[in-house]
């Protein structure tokens, strides 16, 4: 489980690249690079049977910032950086499913203000425990879920809609 993140939520205007840098550094290069690290290092020679009998998987922990547009929160470079992650999820679990790995993400609210933390602590659960890949969860306050895949998205572009399956306000 990655679950690693880094913001400062202020106007992207009054970042330097130095913070800029940082912010990227955590929430978009060291889950990509420690996923590959990780699969070069233990989980390439096993080979997909062994790989698949061990559910092996990656749940990457995003936001659904990387979904939906939250206007006047200074929120430009996370969700940028959380909308990354949720393409590097859709793309690993493509390049990884040869090899029986599964990769999912969940992209809740603001946790624990807006989703209990036991509310994603169940979804990492089940994602772990499933056989479900491909997929970023969406967890919103009001109760709605939903999940995105490569599927959904490109259906989603095609129409024109930039947020394929994020609850409406």
């Amino acid at each position: 489980v990655n679950a690693a993140a880094w913001s400062h939520w202020r106007p992207l205007v009054e970042k330097d690249s130095a913070e800029l840098n940082r912010e990227f550094l955590v929430n978009v290069a060291a889950p990509l690079l420690l996923a590959a690290d990780v699969f070069r290092a233990f989980w390439q020679a096993a080979g997909q049977e062994e790989n698949h009998r061990r559910n092996r998987s990656i749940i990457n922990i995003s936001s659904i910032a990387g979904l939906r547009v939250f206007p006047g929160i200074g929120q430009a470079a996370y969700a940028g950086e959380k909308s990354m992650l949720n393409m590097i999820t859709l793309h690993q679990a493509a390049e990884l499913a040869p090899f029986g790995i599964r990769v999912n993400a969940i992209a809740p609210n603001t946790f624990p203000t807006r989703v209990p933390t036991e509310r994603v602590a169940d979804a990492i659960t089940g994602l772990i425990e499933g056989d479900r890949s491909g997929e970023i969860i969406v967890l919103d306050e009001r109760d709605i879920e939903g999940v995105v895949t490569s599927e959904s998205l490109g259906q989603a572009i095609t129409r024109g809609r930039s947020s394929p399956t994020a609850p409406t306000p």
